[in-house]
């Protein structure tokens, strides 16, 4: 009896490692799979990567998040506007100063913004038109910011939106935000850190080297699932704390938590994906950006801002963009700059260039007033 376990347990070893062989590839294309994300028209993404500053995803396929560290947050590129007569719907896509034009927007009645739904991700109108959100969180906060609106007098409509704009705006509560999401998911956080070194840093070696003793290659899978049993349960503790505090607007993810160990690894990445709901994509590329690169974000939004002001546009829509610049200067101001400070042309890369678009970031030599990549008035150096 005893002779023939020990023939039985090196056959069983045998198996279990050409098992491992198979499958540990395979779950590393699950993993490469999960991190990647495809960022839909007016929609973008802020994700690290291996650590490092955030950074701007913009339409496309793009990997959001390589280790269980980094973090990745979804957010609309542009939020509606609101006058005393009707609600504006942004574009999906419009190059440059053409998406702050009002003819490229979409015009929907307070009487037809009454009968809407929400149905994940997208706001539903009355009259069949349909607007799709980034994340199913910022698609419930705004259906309630139409309703409050829409249950206003006329008269009432436009300072309340602009009320609701100025708390969008605002990048310190949001900070605050980050603040409290990244202490409260760091558990998470470091048990999904340690289930992707148990499984693709310490269990490789021991498959494909044949490191000894083998017998540590099924502790090591006793502990990787261990982990991961320990990773869904801190998920779903933190959620009800997130959504306690408000912080997060929906489950998290914590299906695919529980049922995808590539997922399950980078938990605390998908627990945050609507974290940014409420808020305006101005004043998260304020917090999660470094300053470098928010400063020509917030060039052409002003000048986006003034090219709406002068478009011809109604006088409810030109007075809800002079009240939209005028709270931008607060986020200025939170990065210690003035307007002209922002305004300061880049760096001229072509000798004689006289104008450049703050958009596609295009040079033209004299001539030109417009961009004819997307048709912005240009500015001068």
């Amino acid at each position: 009896m005893n002779m023939r376990f020990r023939w039985h347990g090196p056959r069983y070893d045998r198996r279990m490692l050409t098992v491992l062989r198979e499958l540990l590839p395979f779950l590393a294309a699950l993993y490469v799979l999960d991190c990647l994300t495809l960022v839909g028209s007016g929609q973008r993404i802020f994700s690290s990567c291996f650590g490092r500053d955030s950074r701007l995803r913009r339409n496309g396929l793009a990997l959001a998040g390589l280790l269980p560290l980094d973090h990745a947050f979804a957010i609309s590129r542009r939020s509606l506007v609101a006058t005393g007569e009707r609600l504006f719907l942004p574009p999906a896509a419009a190059p440059g100063a053409a998406a702050f034009l009002e003819e490229a927007w979409t015009a929907v009645p307070y009487e037809a913004a009454g009968n809407l739904a929400v149905e994940g991700k997208e706001i539903r109108f009355g009259t069949g038109r349909r607007w799709r959100l980034a994340t199913a969180a910022e698609a419930r906060d705004l259906a309630a910011v139409i309703a409050e609106l829409v249950a206003l007098p006329p008269g009432a409509r436009e300072g309340h939106a602009a009320a609701w704009s100025a708390r969008a705006l605002a990048p310190e509560p949001l900070l605050a935000r980050i603040e409290a999401f990244e202490a409260t998911v760091n558990p998470v956080v470091a048990l999904g850190w340690a289930l992707f070194c148990a499984l693709f840093v310490a269990l490789p070696p021991l498959v494909y080297l044949g490191v000894p003793p083998a017998r540590l290659t099924g502790t090591l899978l006793a502990g990787v699932a261990f982990l991961w049993a320990g990773t869904a349960a801190a998920s779903a503790w933190t959620v009800r704390r997130l959504r306690r505090r408000g912080l997060i607007g929906g489950e998290g993810a914590l299906l695919a938590i529980c049922l995808s160990l590539p997922s399950a690894m980078r938990a605390g990445l998908h627990l945050g994906h609507d974290l940014l709901h409420g808020f305006d994509f101005v004043a998260a590329a304020t917090a999660l950006l470094p300053r470098r690169a928010v400063l020509p974000l917030l060039r052409a939004e002003l000048h986006g801002a003034s090219c709406a002001i002068a478009g011809g546009g109604g006088e409810g829509w030109r007075r809800s963009w002079e009240q939209r610049r005028r709270q931008l200067a607060g986020v200025a101001r939170h990065l210690q700059l003035s307007d002209a400070e922002i305004l300061l042309p880049p760096l001229r890369r072509e000798r004689g260039a006289a104008g450049y678009c703050p958009f596609c970031d295009s040079e033209f030599l004299p001539g030109p007033s417009h961009c004819a990549d997307c048709g912005t008035p240009l500015l001068n150096w």
